[in-house]
């Protein structure tokens, strides 16, 4: 037999030695399974409120647990192509490659009361469902998959020493309620947003595609809070001014007070 490994690794035509390797009883290394789990986020208009979709598992393993959108990449499928399949599965909308972003592989051991599962992390960005011409953020239809009680949206924040915060209906959400390592990848993605926030701000592109500097300065107090205390966004926009271009929208006709500049993030 290690005469036989030795030809068909070392000396045989590939054709031949792909055919011998397939028909091993057990080959030498076992396959892991593979899935992708995908933060996806979404900007409430009208609640002024960072938001991402989860599900309530119904069945074992973690059941009646909280968990990111996701499932098993098909064998000939790409991880890039199953996110945006369980992005349109999950929320019923169909978008672009340019709003995934590969965030990490969690491949911890025992992750998966299962079965060895390594999970490709994904970050996904929604367009804002103004620009959808929806009237609120539940207008994206979510529904339930096979092995989900129900979809939500819950409300995230980082507080000003990088923890994570989620709520539900104002009720505070623990590393207990989530499934898997579900809220280590949370907290991982909120704060790699956090940490680009100088030099790449990719989350601007959840807000309405013409916004102004007291909204992104809002969208970024949820990553950074002192933000949230600046008595206006002149200093916001001196520091990030570079990732925004201003525009020539006007307000709506009627309204009262100054003008206010809307922006649009800069390609």
């Amino acid at each position: 037999m290690k005469k036989d490994k030795i030809y068909y690794e070392q000396i045989a035509p590939y054709s031949e030695y792909l055919t011998w390797y397939h028909e091993q009883d057990k080959q030498e290394y076992e396959k892991p399974s593979v899935t992708n789990d995908s933060i996806i986020l979404a900007w409430d208009n009208e609640n002024l409120s960072l938001n991402f979709l989860a599900i309530k598992r119904k069945q074992h393993p973690y059941r009646g647990k909280y968990a990111l959108p996701g499932g098993f990449v098909e064998i000939d499928e790409e991880i890039e192509a199953s996110v945006l399949r369980e992005v349109k599965e999950e929320t019923n909308l169909t978008i672009t490659a340019d709003r995934i972003e590969q965030l990490k592989t969690f491949g911890g051991v025992n992750r998966d009361p299962r079965m060895r599962i390594i999970t490709v992390a994904h970050l996904v960005y929604l367009p804002s469902y103004s620009d959808l011409d929806f009237e609120s953020l539940d207008s994206f239809n979510a529904k339930a998959g096979d092995d989900a009680k129900e979809v939500v949206w819950l409300s995230l924040r980082l507080n000003s020493e990088g923890n994570l915060q989620i709520s539900h209906n104002d009720k505070k959400l623990s590393k207990d309620d989530f499934a898997f390592d579900h809220f280590d990848i949370l907290s991982y993605g909120l704060n790699r947003i956090k940490g680009r926030l100088n030099y790449n701000p990719t989350i601007l592109s959840i807000l309405p595609e013409y916004f102004t500097a007291t909204e992104a300065r809002l969208l970024f107090s949820f990553f950074e809070p002192k933000l949230s205390l600046v008595p206006n966004s002149a200093n916001f926009v001196t520091t990030y001014g570079k990732f925004m271009e201003t525009t020539e929208i006007k307000r709506e006709e009627g309204s009262k007070g100054r003008p206010p500049k809307f922006y649009r993030m800069k390609n």
